[in-house]
């Protein structure tokens, strides 16, 4: 009995940072001029001329892709919320989680590419020195944010460091691959996934969603948009 109400506690903490993270990019959607974005978006002016206009289509096209993963994930993860007496679909949580795996694929290329543009590039020092002697703890209190992943955000743009972020989501993306891959094996020998590779991975989604959105949200501040 101890176990199922534990189980139960779990899930209903995890849907609730669920719907705090879609809450927050709902809100940042729809309260910045339309043409902005809301994923490691808004670092292009740390780049000169052309360089910055090629770096952020590629940032905006691997956002893109992850959210498309995103879907991809929540769509499996309903999947996992059936009734017992109910016949589990392994082919199509299979689809749903090769599906994400390809998109986070492409995107960490997307990532890799803007990294390796942006070493070629270099800086433009203005913008970066914006990022430099922003007030991130002010800016994290104020918006409520959640001061772990603020934390990982702040370490990379405290220093001007926007490769080094870049650089960060793709290994992220790669992680997420890595955990899909491991859930994708399970479903190919027709066992469905076990509950806490789930919880991980959902765990791992939420806090990297954050990651991505808070250095957008923290560089569209900085900047003064």
């Amino acid at each position: 009995m101890t176990n199922k109400k534990q189980l139960n506690d779990r899930r209903a903490k995890m849907k609730k940072r669920i719907l705090t993270i879609f809450s927050l990019l709902l809100f940042f959607i729809t309260t910045v001029p339309v043409g902005a974005v809301v994923w490691v978006n808004n670092f292009g002016g740390n780049f000169p001329g052309e360089k910055a206009v090629g770096i952020e289509n590629l940032v905006i096209e691997g956002s893109a892709l992850y959210f498309k993963a995103n879907a991809d994930i929540m769509k499996f993860c309903a999947g996992i919320e059936t009734l017992p007496d109910t016949e589990y679909d392994f082919a199509g949580a299979s689809a749903l989680v090769q599906s994400a795996r390809e998109y986070l694929k492409q995107a960490r290329e997307k990532y890799l590419q803007a990294a390796q543009t942006g070493i070629a590039a270099g800086y433009v020092q203005t913008s970066v020195n914006q990022l430099k002697t922003f007030d991130y703890d002010r800016f994290a209190a104020e918006q409520e944010l959640n001061g772990t992943v603020m934390d990982r955000v702040k370490a990379y743009l405290v220093t001007g460091d926007v490769i080094g972020f870049y650089q960060a989501t793709a290994d992220g993306l790669e992680a997420l691959t890595v955990l899909l891959e491991g859930i994708g094996k399970d479903l190919q020998n027709k066992t469905k996934p076990q509950i806490p590779a789930v919880w991980d991975l959902i765990q791992k989604l939420s806090e990297f969603t954050l990651f991505g959105n808070y250095g957008t949200v923290a560089a569209h501040t900085a900047f003064g948009h």
